[in-house]
């Protein structure tokens, strides 16, 4: 039975060869896309974790804000800007700190 199914099947595949190189190419170029996709996800999603990680490690970023309360007569909402000096003041009360410098962003 099944040595008749396989004549049959080549037997098909004789009448109609450009379906069947069709199918067979589209079933391959399918197959190449979802892997060539996946594995640029994957090579994609590995550098920029290491990229993350690299940029650097335990590494904390403080920001200046606002005020959310009146104090002595000053308005609620008021900008805080962090200076040089408080920096320094981190770095003494927290003598596990390693490095601190200070950045500059205006945004």
């Amino acid at each position: 039975m099944w040595i008749e199914l396989l004549k049959d099947f080549l037997q098909d595949l004789k009448v109609q060869r450009t379906r069947a190189i069709l199918t067979v190419v589209a079933i391959v170029w399918g197959t190449v896309a979802v892997v060539l996709l996946l594995a640029f996800g994957e090579g994609l999603g590995s550098r920029w974790t290491n990229g993350l990680v690299n940029a650097g490690n335990r590494i904390m970023i403080l920001y200046g804000g606002e005020t959310g309360m009146q104090f002595e007569g000053m308005p609620k909402g008021r900008k805080i800007r962090m200076v040089e000096e408080d920096a320094e003041m981190l770095r003494q009360a927290i003598p596990m700190i390693a490095m601190i410098t200070r950045s500059t962003w205006t945004g």
